[in-house]
């Protein structure tokens, strides 16, 4: 019974030393003496910078124990791209090869792919410039697998080949205008993080989409068209539209309205509100825009930046709904929270012009009206002198519809005198004759 045990434990010992020789072997090789002792060679004269005399330790261990160390692959670029740099013809096409092969070796005995697909892009980029599409989709490849965990010199230089590629008409502007949206979406990421590299891609990514000129609305909307109806609650993905297209001035476009209006329901603004406000204005949808300029006046905490909404409502009311006494009360505000606003006295000189007709019982208090335009328009040219272009041919044109000296005499009227005008406009003016 005794040496039937002892010869169990002794199985057990003997396959435990098989198991760690096996282990041993799988790390360092068929002869991890020698492994160790090139991989203290070789890592003694990288520390020293001595990248010459490293190579041959270092390429040893990289071909025949390949799995001892992490090192061999953080360590072996600069040790390769010094190689590279002092040889010539296929000596060097060699090293350029070993350089591409350390990334898919890192990957077969350590992982993380995406990472190493990112690097080993970049180097053909460098060294195999003819190769660029092979670079770009292992680009594509790295980002796909690693999204916000991507490597931010990845995401740059990615960035910076599409655009290479786009110029070269090697891709359409549509894809480029995607894989920006894609990445500026994973550095937004970052920079929530905290990550303060990804703050400066982000303003080299944004610089290259605009120098490359592709950014336009009608390329944008049939891009982020379906991408928004993907995903409309993607909080992430309507900034990141919102703001490509608030830079293009896309502000007639109902994709923009249809992402600001959902931004604007998880976060109200004025400045939101005023702008969904301007979009259905001109748009002609004169009930939405009167709601978001109500709530842009509401949200609006700063009394002096209040003047343009009440002016613009002023022009709602006026063009589009008719509601000329409401529009002259909003213009009026205008001119109350800046007293220097001309184009608000313009406004209402225009708001009286519409309906000097219906102003009055009969001629004379109809063209009595003129003298309550002209005030406004000499009032909005001195407010700005800058509309003055704008209201001399106005002033002349309405000062000619005065009443005459001969005419004005049958209603007891006498130049200089004051004179309130009748209905809503309520004006007190002067009387003068054509």
């Amino acid at each position: 019974m005794k040496a039937k045990v002892l010869f169990i434990l002794m199985a057990i010992f003997l396959s435990g030393s098989i198991a760690n020789a096996q282990d041993e072997e799988a790390k360092f090789g068929n002869d991890p003496d020698k492994c160790r002792a090139q991989l203290s060679t070789y890592d003694q004269f990288y520390n020293q910078d001595n990248y010459k005399d490293a190579y041959p330790a270092w390429s040893w261990c990289f071909r025949l124990c390949p799995q001892s160390t992490k090192n061999i692959y953080i360590q072996g670029p600069n040790i390769l791209e010094y190689k590279i740099a002092n040889a010539e013809g296929d000596e060097k096409e060699a090293f350029i090869d070993t350089l591409l092969m350390i990334y898919d070796q890192r990957t077969e005995y350590f992982g993380e792919e995406g990472k190493n697909n990112g690097r080993k892009a970049i180097q053909i980029m460098q060294y195999r410039t003819s190769k660029a599409m092979n670079a770009f989709r292992l680009f594509e490849q790295a980002i796909e697998s690693d999204s916000v965990l991507s490597e931010v010199n990845t995401i740059g230089r990615y960035m910076q080949l599409a655009t290479i590629l786009y110029k070269k008409n090697a891709i359409e502007g549509g894809e480029l205008i995607a894989i920006y949206a894609q990445l500026v979406n994973i550095l937004g990421s970052q920079i929530e993080a905290g990550q303060v590299a990804a703050e400066k891609a982000k303003e080299q990514v944004d610089g290259m989409i605009i120098n490359t000129g592709v950014l336009n609305c009608e390329k944008m909307v049939e891009i982020f068209t379906p991408m928004f109806e993907a995903n409309p609650d993607d909080e992430k993905l309507l900034k990141i539209i919102q703001g490509m297209m608030e830079r293009e001035k896309c502000y007639s476009s109902e994709l923009y309205a249809k992402v600001s209006e959902k931004l604007y329901e998880n976060d109200k603004s004025a400045s939101t509100a005023h702008i969904l406000a301007q979009y259905f204005f001109k748009n002609n949808q004169s009930e939405k825009a009167e709601s978001y300029y109500k709530e842009a006046i509401e949200l609006q905490e700063d009394e002096s930046r209040k003047a343009d909404l009440y002016f613009e409502m002023g022009l709602l009311y006026f063009n589009q709904m008719d509601q000329y006494s409401t529009a002259k009360t909003y213009a009026q505000k205008a001119i109350n929270a800046d007293a220097n606003y001309g184009k608000a006295y313009k406004l209402i000189a225009q708001i009286y012009a519409k309906v000097a007709k219906d102003c009055g019982e009969n001629d004379f208090e109809k063209r009595a009206v003129n003298w309550a335009i002209v005030d406004k328009l000499l009032q909005a040219r001195s407010a700005d002198p800058s509309l003055a272009e704008e209201v001399n041919p106005m002033i002349a044109k309405y000062s000619s519809r005065f009443l005459k000296k001969d005419d004005a005499f049958f209603y007891g009227i006498t130049e200089g005198q004051s004179y309130t005008i009748n209905c809503w406009i309520n004006e007190t003016t002067t009387v003068r004759f054509n």
